[in-house]
């Protein structure tokens, strides 16, 4: 037994012919701080916590991948993004209105 070990309160081991490890414990805030490093190999400090007005900008909505949809529904949305409403109703086809059918009638866990 180690005055080590006797100090850290272990008196006994499960396995005397076992290998140990050796380490430090750490307890101090100081021992966890950890410094981001820029590529410069400089300390990134933090200097200020607003947001630059010039950094933000207005972004345009635009839809870009049109798949299925067909141009009166692009429309559709379009002019709700730029409206500001929270809601929008679109219309079902006949090809979505079947498609829900099935999955409700054939769900398992309702």
């Amino acid at each position: 037994m180690d005055d080590k070990d006797l100090r850290f309160g272990i008196t006994e081991f499960l396995n005397e012919g076992a290998g140990g490890f050796d380490g430090q414990l750490k307890c101090r805030l100081s021992d966890f701080l950890v410094n981001e490093v820029d590529t410069n190999g400089e300390i990134v400090r933090l200097t200020k916590l607003g947001i630059d007005k010039d950094m933000l900008r207005e972004a345009a909505p635009t839809i870009s991948d049109a798949g299925p949809l067909t141009a009166d529904l692009i429309e559709l949305i379009t002019q709700f993004l730029t409206s500001g409403k929270k809601t929008i109703e679109i219309p079902v086809g006949p090809g979505d209105s079947a498609c829900q059918e099935r999955l409700l009638s054939n769900s398992q866990y309702s």
